[in-house]
């Protein structure tokens, strides 16, 4: 594993900003089914928006923001991702930016204050952080080599990770913030850490797992319950958890 990552080198590698052969590398079947979910999503919108007169249907709506997802998906995916690798940690100050301003003056909403509104737009920086978060790391452990093996410059791909998480609590969004753990977890370990490292890092979130449910909201508690007993509380925080079975 090592071997491997000490001979590719992606920083090194001349790359420009655009790869075109991507797209021959469509997965058509997910294609199918991402358009067939759309689809659908069109017609129960069309069904529901029948009779209304107010504003812009909620059809036209869809459609016009499926369009312009399309487009901006096939143009990301003409971008070499190495590039994107090379460049991530522009990326990564600008996440952490956009996060504090969110922190300073994002719209709140329900009790959350994790958009950002941009004219008529309101964006949800968290979850292109995640994204970002993905990049950043590729980026230094690239950069590194097999110094990932030594644990300061392990536990400095754990601080990457914890600097937006943290920023993430704040808003607050315990979800996207605790999905930044297993990302960093997986990455560590395909570079080719220490387990023994890793061994220790998750022996000590597990001491400290006590400590940060307490300093939990009640409801980001019954959160945490409910995703192991959903059926506690079919009709409250389970709710979700139980639709997703019956809809799988």
């Amino acid at each position: 594993m090592t071997q491997k990552i000490k001979d590719f080198d992606i920083l090194d590698v001349h790359v420009g900003i655009f790869n075109y052969r991507n797209l021959k590398r469509i997965d058509w079947i997910f294609a199918g089914l991402v358009l067939a979910l759309a689809l659908i999503g069109f017609v129960v919108l069309l069904s529901a928006s029948r009779g209304t007169t107010a504003g812009m249907p909620y059809y036209l709506k869809q459609a016009a923001f499926f369009l312009a997802g399309l487009v901006l998906a096939l143009l990301i995916m003409c971008v070499d991702s190495r590039f994107l690798v090379s460049i991530a940690p522009v990326f990564y100050l600008g996440a952490i930016l956009i996060l504090s301003a969110v922190i300073l003056f994002g719209t709140s909403v329900k009790g959350g204050q994790r958009w950002l509104p941009v004219g008529p737009l309101h964006l949800q920086p968290s979850e292109q952080t995640k994204i970002i978060v993905v990049y950043t790391l590729a980026w230094y452990l690239s950069l590194i080599k097999d110094r990932v093996r030594s644990l300061p410059f392990f536990l400095l791909a754990f601080v990457i990770a914890v600097v937006p998480g943290v920023l993430i609590l704040k808003q607050p969004s315990l979800g996207t913030a605790l999905a930044l753990g297993p990302i960093t977890i997986v990455m560590l370990w395909v570079a080719g850490c220490r387990w023994w490292h890793l061994l220790i890092v998750l022996l000590a979130g597990l001491a400290m797992a006590p400590i940060a449910y307490r300093k939990l909201e009640p409801y980001q508690q019954k959160r945490l319950l409910s995703s192991v007993n959903p059926e506690a509380e079919p009709k409250g925080a389970g709710w979700k958890i139980r639709q997703s079975n019956i809809t799988i």
